[in-house]
């Protein structure tokens, strides 16, 4: 990708059967939507269609690291993605077979990085408050004034709605051992006396 997203916010893996060959251009290439693929005639069985399969999301780093065969080659069934700068990398697991998967990944806009004082900026409505209080308290100093507090206040908050609608939380794991199937101490029928 030419921009860095910040996140993939979907990805599916397709395999590709029989005849099919990888697409060129993104998920609305020529390939991908055609007049056969809609007829509803056929079962839909043929040798040439691709099939995708969804990936579940791997939320955050902390999970990623606790796969223990981050090396098992099979189908795909999830993937990480790490925003680094400058390139993000998207990490499929388990990893598939070389030439027989393509991904394709769903990513928010990014800015280009060529804006021009002219160009049309389309940007999430809780962005446009972060923007505009961030350069009102960035700019004051250079017209002698200082930002006031509620200028302050309002492009920290702007800012924390942003913070809040990107933050990756891990899932939250319980030790095999306090759970009650894994539990060499525990009796189906203890709880029943006890009452």
């Amino acid at each position: 990708m030419p921009v860095r997203p910040t996140q993939v916010v979907a990805a599916y893996a397709r395999l590709l059967t029989g005849g099919t060959s990888a697409s060129q251009d993104g998920d609305f290439s020529g390939m991908d939507f055609n007049g056969g693929d809609f007829d509803t005639g056929s079962d839909g069985l043929s040798t040439g269609n691709p099939i995708d399969y969804s990936l579940t999301p791997i939320p955050s780093y902390e999970d990623y690291a606790g796969i223990s065969l981050k090396g098992l080659k099979t189908w795909p069934s999830c993937f990480y993605y790490n925003p680094a700068f400058p390139q993000g990398e998207f990490r499929p697991w388990p990893i598939p077979q070389a030439g027989a998967w393509e991904f394709h990944i769903i990513v928010p806009e990014v800015l280009p990085t060529t804006l021009k004082a002219t160009d049309a900026i389309n940007l999430p409505p809780e962005y446009w408050d972060a923007v505009m209080w961030s350069v009102a308290a960035r700019i004051a100093p250079s017209y002698g004034q200082e930002a006031s507090p509620t200028v302050v206040a309002s492009a920290k908050a702007a800012l924390a709605t942003i913070r809040s609608a990107n933050l990756q939380v891990p899932t939250l794991g319980v030790p095999a051992i306090l759970t009650p199937l894994n539990n060499p101490f525990y009796w189906p029928g203890l709880e029943a006396q006890k009452l």
